[in-house]
């Protein structure tokens, strides 16, 4: 997650395009704060295509069927369920009875976040709540794409977001690259890229 955030978060230039990135130091005062922001930006990311599939048809020779489910889904099912019985949105709240919450939503409840860092997660948080209404719309205009998933990942809001904008989303952008930009300061504090050569 950290190594996957640290070279997302620095913009490549001709200086540092083929750098290696060092293992970070642990040891430096706030690290487990880094490693936090680290696993949130690592969710929204442009490059984090994470994504849940239902009804899935054998893709090629993995012989994978049915369900594949999204670990990287930061919200808990009951605050889903909670939200689907609310706006009567029955194929999102059927999909989740019955199912567990994700590896990244029992992380995220556990651990402590910059204020930077809650604050893409409260702005994602508004986001899904806002595209939740068009859900249905979307599961219809876009077949295949697992619409019906209740932890559909980011790479699956971003093609509701397409068809159906909404209000937060700027923000959340906004929000993501403040995030990004303290990320990629991190990365020099924490020694996984040198200044000069």
């Amino acid at each position: 997650i950290v190594n996957f955030a640290a070279r997302r978060a620095v913009e490549p230039t001709w200086i540092n395009a083929q750098d290696n990135f060092s293992y970070p130091n642990t040891k430096k005062n706030g690290y487990q704060t880094f490693e936090n922001d680290c696993l949130v930006y690592s969710i929204f990311d442009t490059a984090s295509n994470q994504a849940a599939y239902r009804n899935w048809k054998n893709y090629q020779n993995t012989n994978i069927k049915g369900k594949w489910i999204n670990n990287w889904f930061w919200l808990k099912r009951d605050f889903v369920l909670e939200h689907a019985e609310n706006i009567n949105q029955a194929i999102i709240y059927d999909d989740a009875r019955g199912d567990t919450d994700r590896f990244v939503a029992n992380e995220i409840e556990r651990r402590n976040f910059s204020p930077e860092a809650k604050n893409v997660l409260d702005l994602a948080t508004n986001v899904w709540i806002e595209q939740l209404q068009y859900r249905d719309l979307a599961i219809n205009d876009l077949p295949g794409k697992s619409l019906n998933a209740w932890d559909a990942g980011w790479y699956q809001m971003k093609l509701i977001q397409k068809n159906y904008p909404t209000r937060s989303m700027n923000k959340l952008q906004e929000a993501i690259k403040g995030l990004k930009q303290k990320i990629a300061k991190q990365v020099i504090y924490y020694e996984m890229l040198a200044l000069d050569k």
